[in-house]
Order: C-alpha cells, then structure tokens, then sequence
C-alpha cells in the first residue's frame, strides 16, 4: 500500500488510475521473447506517492517519497501478446509528460546497463578480485576497469546494431595495425586477411576470435569475454608497436 498527496491508503496503480493523463507518444520496441519489435503507441501517467519501509534486520520504520509512473501500450500491440504495461517508481518529481519519458527512456536501457555491469565484475575485468589494498587505488582500478567494460560493450553494441561502420571510428591506427597483424598469425586456411580497415563488425569479429570464439559452437554472436580477451591482446601487440615506432622515430631523428 502506499499513500497519496490526499492522504489516501491504495495499491500504487490503483492510485494511478486516478491520476491525470500527462500525455502520449510513439516508444520503439526492440523484440525479445514472446514480444515483436514494433512502434508502440503508449500513455504516460504520473502520482506523487510516500511508501513505508520497514528495516527487517532494526524494526525501523522510513517513510520515502516517490513518483510512480505507468506507460501504458494502447492500441498497438499484437494479438497474442501482452502490452506495455510498465510500472515504474523513482526519486524524481514527475509532473510532466517530458519528465514521465525521461524515466521510461532510462528504464529502456535496464539491460544495457546490466551488461555493463556484468562485465565490469565479472565478465573479463573482475574488479570485485582487486587486491589493492588503499581505497584511493580501489577507485582508481575500478575506474579504469569501468572504462575497459564500458569500450567492450560499446564494441559489441555497435558490432550487432550498425555493423557496416568502419572500425576507424572506434579503433586507433595503431591499434587496427594490431588487429591485422594478430589475425594473420592466427587465420583459417584459405582465410585473407585485407590491409584495409576492416567494418566495426569484422573487428569486433576477429577481437572475438583473438579471445576463443569459436563461431556458432560458442551459443551466438560474440560476447564480453570473449571481446574482452581480445582487447587486451591488441592493446598489448599496439603499445609495443608505438614504443618501436617511437624508439625507431628517436635513433633517426
């Protein structure tokens, strides 16, 4: 149960039955299981509300102000699936409709983030392993770690969703030199490997293959780990190729 600015005790969609309709718009949907990609027509509605939350470990009472907000799909979902039927609470005030679709375009991104956090600690970087000892260099790990996780995600994200991008955009030139060399020691039979740089997918793909993916044995398209092990090869390979450039640039200058 939760209470309303009336002070009136209701379930928290029963509360927002009553609240006002702050609006509508079109919200695209990605497919998953049991639910079709499509445009959806959704309605946004938005209550102040206060929860009371109990401590089970002290016995404490809190009492937290909250905003609940309901996006709605109406109209366009298809038969044999269920709508858009999101509830959702945050710290945030929301009495507008712009306000109602920022918290639902944050909730759009739940598993992206989950990702990011996986693999932060626990899918290559495991930055809950660190042994430092001084909480100054605790964040400063975990900070460089965040930024290795957050790079393969992105390289994997990009890889599925816009893999024709050329792999310049997200690669060094150091670091494509790297890349190819690398692939070529450890190419197929009959496999060419092109001087040119590769799409954001093939580089994705042969990071992947650096790491062990095996292609479809490993259960689907190339994942974190796999990326992650990768990475850290090329990185390796491309700072030892910029310390002989520079060292090579030093004795003929």
């Amino acid at each position: 149960m939760a209470e309303a600015t009336d002070g009136r005790q209701r379930k928290i969609r029963d509360h927002l039955k009553y609240a006002k309709l702050l609006g509508a718009y079109e919200l695209e949907l990605t497919a998953k299981p049991g639910r079709t990609a499509r445009t959806a027509s959704v309605t946004l509605r938005a209550v102040d509300i206060v929860l009371t939350l109990k401590d089970p470990a002290s016995g404490k009472t809190v009492s937290v102000k909250l905003s609940a907000v309901n996006a709605r799909e109406m109209g366009t979902c298809p038969q044999g699936e269920d709508p858009v039927d999101w509830l959702l609470l945050t710290s945030r005030s929301v009495t507008t409709l712009k306000a109602a679709r920022a918290v639902v375009l944050g909730y759009t991104f739940r598993w992206r983030i989950e990702e990011f956090h996986t693999s932060w600690k626990s899918g290559h970087c495991n930055v809950e392993d660190s042994q430092l000892r001084s909480e100054e260099a605790i964040r400063k790990w975990a900070i460089v770690l965040a930024a290795v996780a957050s790079r393969v995600e992105r390289l994997k994200l990009l890889a599925r969703q816009n893999p024709t991008l050329p792999a310049d955009l997200e690669f060094s030139e150091v670091e494509l030199h790297a890349l190819i060399l690398l692939k070529r020691r450890s190419k197929k039979k009959n496999e060419t490997i092109p001087d040119s740089a590769p799409s954001i997918y093939q580089a994705t793909l042969w990071l992947a293959e650096l790491g062990g993916y095996t292609g479809k044995s490993s259960g689907g398209p190339p994942g974190t780990i796999t990326i992650s092990r990768g990475l850290a090869k090329v990185r390796a390979a491309a700072d030892a190729i910029a310390a002989f450039l520079a060292n090579d640039d030093g004795e003929n200058g």
